[in-house]
């Protein structure tokens, strides 16, 4: 079955926590770099491998891709992709279209992506049907990228060295099919039971890579049954909207709200009016430390509905635009080679917590905490990715990296 999942958003720029954290930290010297990557070429045929690629409906086409011309889009995979052998969760892949109000290609426009392994016969068109979801600055504007999720399946093929790598080629397309940009770039597969040869088995800082951190991703349902339905992320937009209702007053031309003596839904002065209130994790950042400590480093924001500025007599909606960032010190209980992890934040109210107890997949680049929803329930589990400054990172670009 082909699987993928489509979705929009755009994470904030870090907070000058992030700043602090990095203005402490040196260049850092990477240690956890797995073996070189096999040859993909030598080891498995690309219409093979194409067969293997994991997107949602696609339809299967023979030939050539066509041709695409440069359209200013922006990718969030500078080189690799990094997925896990076994688990449907895939990497995030977000795509950010670039318009300047005159005629540049927007979010709106992309209606699909090709994908091909390079090498094949055969490419694949998985159709549009991503959700509305927008990235909220810190002024509260909004701003749409497109993501989707991308992953590479070879749990029924047998002799099959890990890492595994491979070529693909990504082409978002407009509805009629015409390529908008064109990405190359490289997915490899690590396998969780073949991280201790290439000295990935610790997940803590700086063993794995000083300077570096654990960065989620994304949280995910896994019926069992093959479906996957991703919960949160960061930049995930998560709707409140509702219905207010005041009465409005004529002499002041001003609202007075339930449960004031005389306003109520059955008063003939009663009005509802539509309010978009929101909720939206920005990011979380994971560090776990080698002598038992743990930090994390968490910011959403919030659009609240504001009674004391809006108005049903004239229809007038008021919102309280704030973000919150929660820095909280606990403790963990990794040691190497663990399949558990227990997390202790006791001072940490932000939302996008990690879980405090869970079974652990981890590889040289992936972190996944596992919980089960019960007899029947299916597991949800928070994806992490190891992030590790380097000279191609401006620790002081409180951006999120975008390449061509």
């Amino acid at each position: 079955m082909q699987l993928i999942k489509i979705y929009l958003y755009r994470i904030l720029p870090f907070g000058v926590m992030i700043l602090m954290i990095f203005a402490c930290t040196k260049e850092p010297e990477i240690t956890n770099d797995p073996d070189p990557v096999p040859d993909p070429t030598s080891q498995i045929d690309p219409d093979i491998l194409s067969e293997h690629l994991v997107l949602q409906d696609a339809n299967k086409i023979t030939g050539s891709l066509p041709t695409a011309s440069d359209g200013g889009i922006k990718i969030d995979v500078r080189d690799t992709i990094y997925v896990v052998k076994g688990y449907p969760f895939g990497n995030r892949i977000q795509v950010l279209p670039q318009s300047d109000g005159q005629g540049r290609i927007m979010a709106g426009d992309i209606s699909g992506m090709y994908v091909q392994v390079v090498g094949s016969e055969i490419y694949y068109d998985t159709p549009g049907g991503a959700e509305e979801t927008h990235w909220i600055d810190e002024f509260g504007d909004h701003h749409t990228t497109y993501t989707f999720n991308l992953d590479l399946d070879l749990t029924d093929m047998t002799d099959v060295t890990y890492p595994l790598s491979t070529e693909v080629i990504l082409q978002p397309h407009d509805e009629a099919g015409t390529p908008l940009d064109e990405f190359e770039r490289t997915i490899v597969v690590e396998d969780p039971e073949n991280i201790f040869g290439v000295n990935c088995n610790d997940i803590r800082r700086p063993v794995n890579a000083e300077g570096s951190f654990w960065e989620w991703e994304f949280t995910i349902r896994n019926s069992g049954s093959g479906d996957a339905e991703v919960l949160s992320a960061p930049g995930l937009f998560y709707d409140l909207g509702d219905i207010a209702g005041g009465c409005c007053n004529d002499i002041c031309n001003c609202t007075i709200w339930p449960p004031y003596p005389g306003c109520n839904d059955q008063s003939a002065t009663y009005v509802e009016m539509h309010i978009d209130p929101y909720y939206m994790p920005i990011y979380e950042f994971l560090w776990l430390w080698d002598d038992g400590r743990a930090q994390i480093l968490a910011q959403d924001i919030q659009n609240n509905f504001d009674r004391s500025n809006s108005n049903v007599c004239t229809g007038e909606v008021a919102y309280l635009f704030n973000d919150e960032t929660d820095d909280g010190e606990g403790t963990h209980d990794f040691t190497p080679g663990a399949t558990t992890l227990t997390l202790d934040f006791p001072n940490f109210s932000g939302f996008a917590r990690p879980f405090r107890q869970s079974e652990i997949i981890y590889t040289c680049n992936t972190l996944i905490m596992i919980q089960s929803e019960g007899e029947g329930g299916g597991e949800i589990g928070k994806v992490y990715k190891l992030f590790v400054p380097n000279d191609l990172y401006d620790p002081y670009a409180f951006e999120k990296l975008w390449f061509d």
